[in-house]
């Protein structure tokens, strides 16, 4: 099974699959951005524009399509950004990318722009855009309305949102899924 976890950066898609992964060892997790690395691809945030961004996607489905060539029967969790913040503003992400990486399940972490925006100050190892909540909040918006317009037609028990979630809800939602 391959489940996209979708949400800002910032949200807190890592600590939550992570701490998933920690509990369930029939799952492997990846994130979009390390296998665009892995591709040779630039992911640091002040060098991305469009161009960059769009060819991003296409090391994205290979590197996907080979990691999970490298995990056979595993289940895998793979962070996703539908909407990517450049220096020129932000970038969509197409639904094709999404269709190529034959996602089984998807869910959408959403949190405050408040609490978003104090996470992004306090993790200093990622470079990210310098925004006001406001633009978080935009951002946010039109990241979810992507992910409902892309996965609508998935059935109820394979897509969520979680809003601030524990972890305790990703885990229900991935029991559900399966």
């Amino acid at each position: 099974m391959n489940i996209g976890l979708f949400g800002l950066s910032g949200v807190g898609k890592t600590y939550l699959a992570s701490k998933f992964v920690e509990r369930r060892t029939d799952f492997v997790l990846t994130r979009a951005s390390k296998l665009i690395k892995e591709g040779n691809q630039e992911i640091r945030y002040k060098y991305l524009d469009e161009c960059k961004v769009n060819r991003n996607q296409f090391a994205l489905i290979k590197g996907f399509e080979l990691f999970k060539k490298n995990h056979p029967n595993q289940n895998i969790i793979i962070e996703l950004h539908n909407l990517i913040e450049t220096p020129n503003g932000p970038i969509i992400i197409e639904r094709y990318v999404f269709d190529e990486l034959e996602l089984d399940a998807v869910c959408f972490i959403a949190r405050s722009p408040k609490d978003i925006l104090i996470q992004r100050k306090l993790d200093e190892t990622r470079e990210r855009s310098s925004v006001s909540e406001l633009d978080i909040d935009s951002y946010q918006c039109k990241a979810l309305e992507l992910f409902q317009m892309y996965f609508m037609e998935f059935k109820t028990s394979r897509i969520c949102i979680l809003n601030s979630p524990s972890e305790t809800e990703l885990d229900e939602f991935i029991r559900r899924s399966m």
